[in-house]
C-alpha cells in the first residue's frame, strides 16, 4: 500500500474517502482534470456522481461520531485543518450513509447502558 501525500481539502472532493464529487475518481491514487475549488450542485455533477451531502460542520454541535470521522480523516489525508473551528465540507453519498450508521449505533449503544441503582441498606429494623 503506497503512503497518501499530504494535500489541501477541496469542496470538490469527499472530504472522507476522497472520491472527486464530479466524475467520481478515486483521488487517493489518481487525478482527475475537474474544478475541485468549485462547491457541487445538481446542476454541474455528471451522472458517475448523483448524490452527495454538504456538511456545515461546527465542532461545538456535531455528533461525536462525526468529529471523531472528520478527525481521522483530517489527519490521514494531512489536510491540515483545524477541526476546532467551523467548516463545510462535502460528502459522498456512501460515507454520508456509513457515517449515519454509526452515529444509530451509537445513539442505540447508550440506550442499552445499565446504571447500577443504589446498593439497598438491608441493616434497618
Amino acid at each position: 500500500m503506497s503512503s497518501i501525500l499530504p494535500r489541501n481539502y477541496q469542496i470538490g472532493v469527499c472530504f472522507t474517502c476522497q472520491i472527486c464529487m464530479y466524475c467520481g475518481i478515486d483521488l487517493t491514487s489518481n487525478n482527475c482534470d475537474c474544478d475541485k475549488t468549485v462547491k457541487p450542485t445538481k446542476k454541474n455533477r455528471t451522472e458517475k456522481v448523483p448524490y452527495f451531502r454538504n456538511l456545515a460542520y461546527k465542532p461545538d454541535k456535531v455528533h461525536e461520531k462525526i468529529k471523531n470521522a472528520l478527525s481521522f480523516r483530517n489527519q490521514k489525508y494531512g489536510y491540515k485543518l483545524n477541526m476546532e473551528q467551523p467548516c463545510n465540507c462535502i460528502l459522498c453519498s456512501a460515507c454520508n450513509s456509513q457515517i449515519n450508521r454509526d452515529i444509530k449505533a451509537a445513539d442505540k449503544d447508550k440506550k442499552f447502558i445499565i446504571i447500577p441503582s443504589s446498593p439497598i441498606d438491608d441493616t434497618s429494623p
